[in-house]
């Protein structure tokens, strides 16, 4: 994999401007919500490609994702903690 140049001067000024749009529109348990779905998408579509590829990376990383959805979805409201769990478990079991 090729490495990454470190980031622009501006780019980081427009995650900064896009963090602070999030944090001034959402509650930090919306932000944990939406952080938690998207780790859990990224932890099922690299299952779905170790079962394609059979290359272990992919089982690697699906875990690492799951580990930080889980983490996520704890800090969410209530309910969804056992919503994504359950939504990773019937795309990877």
């Amino acid at each position: 994999m090729k490495p990454r140049r470190p980031k622009t001067t501006v780019e980081l000024q427009s995650i900064l401007a896009e963090a602070r749009e999030e944090v001034l529109a959402k509650s930090h348990a919306r932000i944990e919500e939406d952080t938690a779905w998207k780790w859990a998408a990224r932890a099922i579509a690299c299952h779905a490609l170790w079962k394609e590829t059979r290359e272990d990376h992919w089982i690697e990383e699906a875990e690492d994702y799951r580990h930080e959805a889980i983490e996520h979805a704890a800090f969410a409201n209530d309910g969804v903690l056992a919503t994504v769990r359950r939504w990773i478990e019937t795309r990877t079991g």
